[in-house]
């Protein structure tokens, strides 16, 4: 179910109901509790990092599917391939 809220007291956005297993809900309550911010700003923040995280490595596999599609015979390609895999990616 969505519906979109204007409260005062909330920032604009999507209001939605998820079902969730009972020791997700839990630590994820007293996990936001302990850092002092809400269940829905912990949500938030964590999709944020996954869809990061899926973001990078989709990059990372079309990066590798680029170097796969470098001609080894061309010089000017072995070193464009030999460069880019020299490159330190973060985790």
């Amino acid at each position: 179910m969505l519906c979109k809220y204007n409260y005062s007291l909330h920032t604009v956005g999507v209001k939605t109901v998820i079902s969730l297993p009972d020791d997700i809900f839990e630590r994820a309550t007293a996990h936001a509790q302990s850092i002092g911010i809400s269940r829905s700003e912990l949500f938030v923040t964590a999709l944020r990092q996954y869809f990061d995280l899926h973001d990078q490595a989709a990059l990372l596999s079309d990066i590798n599917q680029a170097c796969g599609n470098i001609a080894a015979g061309n010089e000017m390609s072995s070193i464009v391939k030999s460069n880019l895999l020299k490159v330190q990616w973060d985790d």
